[in-house]
């Protein structure tokens, strides 16, 4: 891929002056050096630069400025993902059901759930929010409805982009369920909803996943390591040990709705499950 001229260093400012300076950077219109220098920023980030050459070179015009002000959401827990965000300048936070996960700053990718089911009408829901956190964060925006626009008419395009999606959460030791034994014979489409409308939880030693009696309404993977499951009237607990790559459901009845209240206490047994 033809490299354009040294890119800019990503802008972290810590004062409202720079951050009013990197807030008109972001609403004024770009000339073609700014955009090249754009093209050379987002190759650096590894996510975007395992992109086929001709497919960064489609993609590449979509790409848009967008800022958010201190507390605006740029993505939001369990709503669909309507766009991939890289992070330009300034933070944003991470929580997951309320509890905050880590701090997003400059070359973070974000939403890139987006890209997962492009052919769809829907984004995969967002596994967590993302709040501006610094008085402006601009980010570096694919936007969903661009993208279906132009893969809609290129098999091999969207396919492309669907691969980099795969590959960014193996990278980053996430759950493809698609690769466990337990989903071997499944359908895929099933196992690819499952896939997109789950998120990963890794309990503390004694932590209960669920507990007898108490409303649930999911269904859950067991994907490694060892939980103690117990019932009311049983001699004895249950210990299940899954090794990597296996894959054991837990209540499935009431990921079904079939039952709204945990058959049973399920809780990891040691660390990492």
């Amino acid at each position: 891929r033809t490299k354009p001229r040294a890119a800019p260093t990503p802008v972290i400012f810590d004062n409202e002056v720079e951050a009013l300076q990197i807030w008109a950077y972001a609403m004024r219109e770009d000339d073609e050096a700014s955009r090249r220098e754009l093209a050379s920023w987002l190759d650096r980030i590894p996510f975007l630069s395992r992109m086929d050459a001709f497919v960064f070179e489609r993609v590449l015009p979509l790409f848009k400025k967008k800022a958010f002000r201190r507390g605006e959401t740029l993505l939001t827990q369990g709503k669909p993902s309507e766009a991939v965000h890289v992070i330009y300048a300034g933070y944003g936070e991470v929580t997951s059901d309320g509890e905050r996960v880590t701090i997003a700053g400059p070359e973070t990718v974000l939403g890139e759930r987006t890209l997962a089911n492009l052919e769809e009408a829907e984004a995969a829901a967002c596994c967590a929010t993302v709040t501006a956190v610094t008085a402006v964060v601009v980010t570096i925006a694919l936007l969903r409805s661009d993208l279906q626009a132009l893969v809609m008419q290129d098999a091999w395009l969207l396919q492309q982009l669907q691969d980099m999606y795969s590959i960014k959460i193996k990278g980053y030791n996430d759950i493809v369920l698609s690769e466990m034994s337990a989903f071997h014979d499944a359908e895929p489409g099933f196992v690819r909803q499952f896939d997109m409308a789950g998120s990963v939880k890794r309990l503390k030693p004694g932590e209960a996943l669920v507990t007898e009696g108490e409303p649930c309404t999911s269904a859950f993977v067991l994907c490694a390591g060892d939980v103690l499951i117990s019932r009311s009237g049983a001699v004895e607990d249950v210990h299940l040990s899954v090794a990597e790559g296996e894959g054991v459901v837990l209540c499935p009845m009431c990921g079904l709705g079939i039952e709204s209240r945990a058959p049973c206490t399920i809780a990891a047994a040691h660390e990492g499950s």
